[in-house]
């Protein structure tokens, strides 16, 4: 697991995402696909609970009874990028 700083220095600077299910790795809709490609920093999890949303998988952050660790892989992307994924 990576320990990051998520601050942005700059409007220019990469911002990191955390992704999981289908936008994972040789997945169905891998984010390495895109373009401009994203750099993978590591592998990464977060407390949560995913649900079925038809065509893709939501994630809810929580803590808690009920809820587990979500397994993901953390990129660096650009702002170009970023707003290619929202």
């Amino acid at each position: 697991m990576h320990s990051l700083d998520l601050r942005v220095t700059s409007p220019g600077a990469p911002r990191h995402v955390f992704v999981y299910g289908t936008l994972r790795r040789d997945e169905e809709r891998d984010i390495n696909r895109l373009i401009p490609t994203p750099l993978w920093v590591g592998n990464g999890r977060t407390p949560g609970l995913l649900y079925d949303l038809g065509n893709y998988p939501g994630l809810v952050v929580a803590a808690g009874e009920g809820s587990g660790h979500i397994r993901g892989e953390i990129y660096a992307i650009t702002p170009v990028l970023e707003r290619l994924l929202d």
